[in-house]
């Protein structure tokens, strides 16, 4: 019967086919020996129980289907913070915490900063926030209802109560119900792919990740434009807006903004590809 050892080796060699086979491997036989690191490496000789070496054995078998990790593992890591994830909402990216990084930068730790979350998704971006700016009032809206599902449960684990979610597309649950021109910080990681792009998107991704919080119309743009143009309603004059683009969207971003905005300026994320655009509005 394989012991660990046998049983890393045999789940490294099946997933040959990904970037890092020797991590997944490990990580989904912690996930289904319940061990910790340090237990699997102290007790490689040790024969799992047959129901955790079924359960690993299908890990594998569906990691080779293609199924994306986190959701596999049921969690994934963002602003060094473990999050709930699974079907029906997007994966944080590492990309997304200069978001993070950004929003903390113009906000300061004892301001009662009101700020909003355009399709949050899981919650990662509202919670990084609550958990650094406990002052803060968020506001964390997103169209979908499993997304909503999730980020209540990311709230709940995290014991987040500072965050408020809102079902309803982009700005609209708010702008009947919430005070024209209160709101200091709107952040949104929106979905920005193209037609084209999806066509193109690897298997991995469009074949499980929700479509709707990636696909943005034949340039990618219509959310954007949409959040751009609505923003002013609810923002302060000098209220910022943050948003995630695509790699390729700068100057097509850049004219989306009208006079009622200035110091509209672009920051590269760690590959030097313009990922997150920042804007003022107006006094």
């Amino acid at each position: 019967m394989p012991n660990l050892a046998k049983l890393l080796i045999f789940g490294r060699d099946n997933l040959a086919h990904f970037e890092n086979p020797e991590l997944e491997a490990k990580l989904l036989l912690l996930a289904a020996t319940g061990l910790s690191e340090e237990q699997l490496y102290t007790s490689p000789k040790w024969i799992p129980p047959l129901s955790s070496r079924r359960k690993f054995y299908r890990l594998i078998a569906l990691r080779c289907s293609g199924i994306p990790m986190a959701y596999l593992l049921g969690r994934q890591e963002f602003w060094s913070l473990p999050f709930l994830v699974g079907k029906g909402v997007l994966i944080p990216r590492p990309e997304t915490e200069l978001l993070v990084e950004e929003a903390l930068a113009v906000t300061s730790n004892n301001q009662q900063a009101v700020v909003v979350d355009i399709g949050t998704g899981c919650g990662n971006i509202a919670i990084a926030l609550a958990k650094e700016r406990p002052e803060a009032f968020i506001l964390a809206t997103d169209i979908s209802s499993e997304a909503i599902g999730w980020a209540k449960r990311n709230l709940e684990f995290h014991q987040i109560g500072n965050v408020h979610l809102l079902q309803g597309d982009g700005l609209a649950p708010l702008q009947n119900s919430f005070p024209r021109r209160q709101v200091d910080l709107i952040v949104s990681n929106p979905p920005y792919i193209s037609q084209n792009e999806w066509e193109n998107l690897s298997s991995s991704i469009k074949d499980y990740e929700p479509r709707a919080a990636l696909l943005a119309g034949e340039d990618g743009l219509e959310v954007i434009a949409k959040i751009i143009k609505d923003a002013p309603l609810l923002l302060k004059p000098g209220g910022v807006l943050l948003l995630e683009i695509g790699w390729n969207q700068k100057e097509k971003v850049e004219e989306l903004f009208d006079s009622q905005w200035a110091e509209i300026t672009f920051r590269a994320d760690y590959q030097g590809i313009p990922r997150l655009c920042r804007a003022v509005l107006r006094s």
